[in-house]
């Protein structure tokens, strides 16, 4: 998969008339909501950009984060994504105050971006440099974007000190190093490439040697109906029962373990 991902950056840096091939492009899916078509593609470009991050990358970038704010204002139900905040972190990596702009559409995006993208994307030149700009400008979100810097009081939300804490937690959540992803984004990531071959693979490695506890069962059951293994979905959720720590939980967990089984059983009958 990352081979692949690693391919099409490189196609993508050598010629920006390719990255036509990552713009949004609106589709309806199958829950009858508007989605990206090119979702999948431009995701992959941003994975490559994660563990390989280059100067000369910032057209790049902010074109990616350009079309992940018009997804998301364009196709509201899909909501933040991983792939959102990542180009985000991206572009904010760079430090560049005018990109205060930019994420500041991807903020407002929708209702998810609004309550999820963090603030400190907006402040990522840093704190005064960035209010300084914002005042400074006749931009026409320049009221907005202020009264959302700005506590009460007319000081940053956001400190430097602040700032620096949460980048170093946004780097340790999209490590430079492939190896240092938690197994389960590489399941995520394979579901979006329609690959679920390759995700069963990366979630059985995550399950392997792990303790069977409540935490566990609860991923396995959720992951594993996802890629539509109902039957072992609902073993899991059979197995999870003796985690059940009162009568409430009792009861949820044993509506859960009937729905898995009308789903594997219907999804038996369609194979027959």
């Amino acid at each position: 998969m990352m081979e692949a991902a690693r391919r099409e950056l490189d196609r993508m840096r050598a010629s920006s008339a390719a990255w036509e091939d990552l713009r949004y492009e609106r589709v309806t899916g199958a829950d009858g909501y508007a989605c990206d078509g090119h979702a999948a593609r431009r995701a992959s470009v941003l994975w490559a950009l994660q563990y390989d991050r280059r100067a000369a990358d910032l057209p790049l970038v902010r074109w990616l984060a350009e079309q992940e704010a018009l997804c998301r204002r364009e196709a509201p139900f899909q909501g933040l994504t991983e792939e959102t905040e990542l180009a985000g972190l991206l572009l904010a990596e760079y430090r560049q105050v005018e990109d205060v702009w930019l994420h500041w559409e991807i903020k407002r995006a929708n209702f998810d971006t609004w309550c999820g993208y963090d603030v400190e994307h907006l402040f990522g030149a840093g704190t005064q440099t960035t209010v300084g700009l914002v005042r400074a400008s006749t931009h026409v979100d320049r009221d907005d974007v202020l009264e959302h810097l700005l506590n009460e009081e007319g000081q940053p939300y956001v400190s430097e000190d602040d700032l620096a804490q949460w980048a170093r937690h946004e780097r340790s959540r999209f490590p430079a190093d492939p190896a240092a992803e938690d197994p389960l984004r590489w399941v995520q990531r394979a579901q979006l490439m329609g690959d679920d071959e390759l995700a069963r693979r990366w979630l059985d490695r995550w399950a392997d040697g792990r303790p069977r506890d409540k935490s566990t069962l609860g991923q396995l059951r959720y992951q594993l109906a996802e890629l539509g293994a109902f039957t072992e979905a609902a073993k899991a959720q059979r197995e999870s029962l003796a985690f059940a720590d009162s009568a409430w939980d009792s009861a949820s967990a044993w509506q859960s373990l009937a729905q898995l089984e009308r789903q594997a059983g219907a999804r038996l009958g369609g194979a027959a």
